[in-house]
């Protein structure tokens, strides 16, 4: 059953997805004088474009000019960076107020955006008309119909979300509680916000308004505070207006924040957001994100301070630990200190960076190879000169300078998984407390620095806190990949407490009764997938670099100095106490000395492998480097030398029998790293797997060569690439792969020049290891020609049945539709949530002029739902994407055309008992049993349900007028006959199985509107 299996298994992943209960937070993350940890998913985000923000507002002609200054010296283990060059982020007060900002989109489509500020056009007539969005609350939306078909960034949509924080979304709401930045702005769904804020509509005097004209919707959010616990927050007065020809204007009539974002996103991080000085204007087309980010607060530039610190410095570092002297308190207000992330490709451990669960930002930072890691400390005055005394503001979580130092590294892997609850079936945040990435206050972490506590059980469902930030724990070390999963023992988290919420600063002593519900290692990774790679090949040694800040021409005092050194000193040690001696910290500033095959790398068990050790710069007198393993599985040189005036040498290794070892490399100069990798020795090419890197679902001309090459990579379970592995490709059609044969580099990957077939649009390109012909990997391009199919493959996507010959004269509106043909999408996409989008990667089909809601689209294949809105006879079926645009094909319409679903392999029906949801074929039906059936195409609802854009979930009040079902030739009583509640276009008919229906394999058909469906075949016991 094709569709079945990629139509409505995916609507049920949705559905539960949906149901995803979420993190259950209190009032805030803080509360106000309350100090905690910084760091959120977001945060890299937010950093990389302050700094691109920063760097726009100074001008070109300063920046082509400008000298650098001189690098300053280290002091001891201790780097120095001065405040110049600006390391210092200055505030961007809101400068807009009284003014309006006008988008003016390019393009046929609003591809792209010019944008304008001119004197405010406050619509006075769309703010007193407009309809109050009765019972908005504080993070809440409203989705509401627009009276045009709206453009947007390519894109056109019939409706948007409102949403209470300033904002307006497409194809979903966004109602999240984490901080409103720039992250969030441009990671979620497409976005227009003329304020986001944490704004609270749910205050006295405070509305949001809605108002639609034939040429214009405008919403106002009129007097509405932002939030605060206490009240008195000042009111806000504001407009986003879209107009039918596809401008946007924002009207700011009266603004006092002093914090927000303002800008256009077209969601998902699609290209680079552009930073802007909306009051200036931008001149040049954005096809991207264009953003403002205002803010009152100083605070220290942490990308500009590693692009200095690299400049003096080489890439042998996974963290850069940063302290200052100038009293700036790191950002997001209220944190104390935070991390961000640099690069990711540990999976299994949750989200680290919205939407990008792996990532590399790292040559931003000054970073081409190794950075993992950014740490905010803020300002060294906030931290005791004893690095183990507790820090009077958390003086009830009993956080030193050491164990804030532990939460901050620690986040570098923690706290993000969610888990598998066995009660629900269902993934869950619920081992999660603030920002989700802080472990919740009422799970039993073992006293983790990343929060949570230790909590005993006192019985009868009461429980106490005993302790709270330690070390790691044995979930932690498991995320860290320093254990195994039965290295990890079980622990608990509380339901229903009857005290506080999950986002509470750790804290000793606190009694509280509830529900325990044991938590495994096997849980997470229920929900998350196995840690990749495991604790059999990870990276158990970091380099950490400290580093103050300072004024321009200061130097830091002797007790700064000394303060500093301590910690940086004691970190070592506690870092290995808090790992249980798994890993180590290395504190001491060191020169690189890489290894290719770093942190982990694989070769085959007989096939000898090329290992390069190389440095950033050449000596004058070359340098030793000795070689060493901590086992008898690989062999290599005990030595080897880089040659004066070069940076690198190479040296065979070759592995001799199945297992892990290290490999340590150190020079006879001791300023440089001692250097271990990790080497994984396999059997043979079986065990390793063949993916895409780059280059896969390019467009290219019928005989032309892509522009860029196809690169697929060599690992194994662990993602440790192999080297020296060949790899054969093939080209289909008369296509080539130049060359045809590559062999695998110290990446694992392999590289090729591909040239398209003379004819067929879609190409296929197959990769497999010369060694072991079972294992493959194919990428595809795409021709640039346009969507090709015909009437006659538009069918029902349950029956397949289309035409009069079938009985079924034409296409009905709601139903559920497959198309199939060539060149249909350049990609093949799933829906990834509910309501259904009318876009799917960069296709989309109009059925009668109305966007269809899209499930599935591939190059040959093509799921929707038909608009309810479609009437008449006929209807031209339109599907475009950058290949072009399909000549319209007129499809009939027909007020039903009903459909049952089944599987083609068996002929069963989607049938299934009431009562416990099995399949027929699991429990077979009987006399009296109640059952559902799964259809489409049964025709118009009572009440109405439009989909238009971004089709909503059915509700079970919609039902079909007339139904039949009979089962034998007998008639079954139908007890319900309409839309399936939750999904979209789906079908539900609740009927009673009727008395005298044979045993065995039986047949059943629907009819709705004097038509009928396909049979289908159930169980009858």
């Amino acid at each position: 059953m094709p569709f079945l299996q990629k139509s409505l298994a995916a609507v049920f992943s949705l559905l539960v997805a949906l149901l995803l209960p979420p993190a259950a937070w209190g009032a805030g993350a803080f509360q106000p004088g309350e100090y905690h940890c910084g760091t959120e998913p977001g945060g890299t985000l937010n950093a990389l474009f302050l700094r691109r923000q920063a760097r726009a507002r100074v001008s070109s002609a300063a920046l082509s000019t400008a000298t650098p200054a001189a690098s300053r010296a280290d002091i001891g283990n201790l780097a120095i960076v001065d405040d110049s060059e600006g390391v210092v982020l200055r505030p961007n007060r809101f400068d807009l107020n009284g003014l309006t900002v006008r988008w003016s989109p390019g393009g046929t489509t609003a591809s792209q955006y010019t944008e304008a500020a001119i004197a405010l056009q406050y619509d006075t007539a769309a703010a007193a008309n407009g309809a109050p969005l009765a019972g908005l609350g504080d993070d809440d939306a409203r989705l509401v119909r627009l009276p045009f078909t709206f453009p947007f960034y390519g894109k056109t949509y019939d409706s948007v979300y409102i949403n209470s924080d300033g904002d307006l979304t497409f194809t979903a709401a966004d109602t999240a509680i984490t901080d409103r930045n720039l992250a969030r702005a441009i990671s979620g769904p497409p976005r227009i916000f003329p304020l986001f804020d944490d704004l609270d509509p749910t205050q006295p005097n405070a509305v949001v308004r809605y108002f639609a004209a034939a040429d214009r919707a405008v919403v106002t959010w009129d007097q509405v505070p932002e939030y605060s616990s206490i009240g008195g927050a000042a009111r806000q007065t504001f407009q986003a207006a879209l107009y039918a020809d596809g401008r946007i204007e924002f009207h700011y009539n009266s603004i006092t924040t002093t914090e927000g974002v303002v800008g256009l996103a077209p969601g998902q991080l699609q290209g680079e957001a552009q930073p802007a000085d909306l009051s200036v204007g931008v001149t040049s087309a954005a096809s991207a994100a264009v953003a403002e980010v205002f803010t009152a607060t100083t605070d220290v530039d942490l990308v500009a301070v590693t692009q200095k610190f690299y400049r003096n410095h080489d890439d042998a570092y996974d963290f850069i630990v940063i302290f200052n002297n100038l009293g700036i308190t790191p950002g997001p207000p209220g944190a104390f200190a935070f991390l961000l992330h640099a690069r990711n490709r540990v999976l299994g451990i949750g989200g680290l960076v919205q939407a990008q669960p792996v990532f590399d930002f790292g040559a931003a930072y000054g970073s081409p190879f190794r950075l993992q890691s950014v740490i905010s400390m803020g300002p060294l005055a906030n931290y005791p000169a004893d690095p183990n005394q507790v820090i009077p503001v958390f003086a009830a979580s009993r956080n030193t300078g050491v164990t804030i130092l532990g939460q901050e590294s620690g986040h570098r892997f923690l706290a993000y998984p969610r888990y598998k609850d066995p009660q629900t079936g269902q993934v869950s945040t619920g081992l999660l407390g603030r920002d989700n990435a802080h472990w919740n206050f009422f799970f039993n972490s073992d006293a983790s620095v990343m929060e949570g506590n230790r909590i005993v059980e006192m019985g009868a469902g009461n429980f106490l806190t005993t302790a709270t930030v330690e070390h790691y724990s044995a979930f932690d070390q498991y995320l860290m990949g320093l254990r195994s999963p039965d290295e990890v023992p079980t622990s608990f988290v509380v339901r229903s407490p009857n005290i506080g919420f999950p986002a509470r600063p750790p804290q000793p002593g606190v009694a509280f009764n509830g529900v325990r519900q044991d938590v495994t290692v096997q849980m997470i990774i229920d929900a998350e997938g196995r840690r990749v790679p495991d604790s059999t090949v990870s990276q158990k040694r970091f380099n950490y670099a400290f580093v103050m800040v300072v004024k321009e021409g200061t130097d830091p005092g002797s007790g700064d100095l000394q303060q500093l050194d301590r910690l940086r000193s004691e970190w070592e040690s506690f870092f290995s106490r808090a790992v249980d001696n798994r890993a180590v910290a290395v504190t001491s500033p060191v020169r690189q000395l890489r290894l290719s095959t770093w942190p982990a790398g694989g070769v085959l068990r007989g096939s000898p492998v090329t290992v390069t050790a190389s440095i950033a710069q050449a000596l004058a007198s070359g340098l030793d480097v000795a070689l060493t393993f901590d086992s008898g599985l690989v062999t290599a040189p005990s030595s080897v030398r880089i040659p004066a005036g070069q940076t690198a040498v190479s040296f065979t290794l070759t592995g001799l029998r199945l297992g892990t070892s290290e490999l340590t490399a150190s020079a006879s100069d001791a300023r440089f790293e001692v250097s271990r990798t990790t080497v994984q020795v396999r059997e043979d090419a079986t065990q390793l797997r063949l993916a895409a890197v780059s280059g896969d679902a390019q467009r290219g001309a019928r005989g032309g060569t892509l522009s860029d090459p196809v690169v697929l990579r060599v690992s194994d379970v662990n993602d440790v690439p192999f080297a020296g592995v060949a790899v054969n490709f093939a080209a289909s059609g008369d296509g080539t792969a130049s060359p045809a044969q590559a062999v695998t580099d110290a990446k694992g990957q392999a590289s090729v020049q591909w040239r398209l077939a003379s004819a067929g649009s879609v190409n296929t390109l197959t990769g497999s290891l010369a060694a072991a012909a079972t294992v493959s990997g194919a990428v595809t391009a795409t021709a640039l020609d346009g969507p090709v199919f015909t009437a006659a493959g538009v069918v029902n996507a349950a029956s397949f049945n289309q035409g009069a010959a079938a009985g079924n004269p034409g296409l009905a509106a709601g139903s559920l539709v497959s198309i199939f043909g060539a060149a249909l999408s350049p990609e093949t996409r799933t829906a990834a949530f509910l309501p259904l989008p009318p876009t799917l990667g960069s296709t989309m089909v109009t059925i009668g002029g109305q966007p269809a809601s899209l499930i599935y689209v591939s190059a040959t294949q093509i799921n929707l739902q038909v608009p309810f809105e479609v009437t008449g006879a006929t209807a031209d079926i339109v599907i475009s994407h950058p290949g072009g645009r399909s000549a319209a094909i007129t499809a009939p319409l027909a007020s039903t055309q009903p459909g049952v679903f089944f599987s083609a392999s068996t002929g069963l029906g989607a049938i299934l008992q009431n009562s416990d949801g099995k399949f027929t074929s699991e429990r077979p039906a009987k006399a009296g049993d109640f059952l559902q059936v799964y259809a489409t195409g049964l025709g118009a609802v009572s009440p109405p349900l439009a989909t238009g854009l971004g089709a909503p979930l059915n509700r079970l009040s919609n039902t079909v007028e007339q139904a039949r079902v009979t089962i034998a030739g007998r008639d079954a009583t139908v007890a319900f006959a309409g839309l399936a509640p939750g999904f979209a276009g789906l079908y539900q008919l609740t009927i009673q199985v009727p008395a005298g229906v044979p045993s065995g394999r039986q047949p059943l058909g629907v009819s709705s509107g004097g038509r009928q469906s396909n049979e289908v075949f159930l169980m009858v016991q």
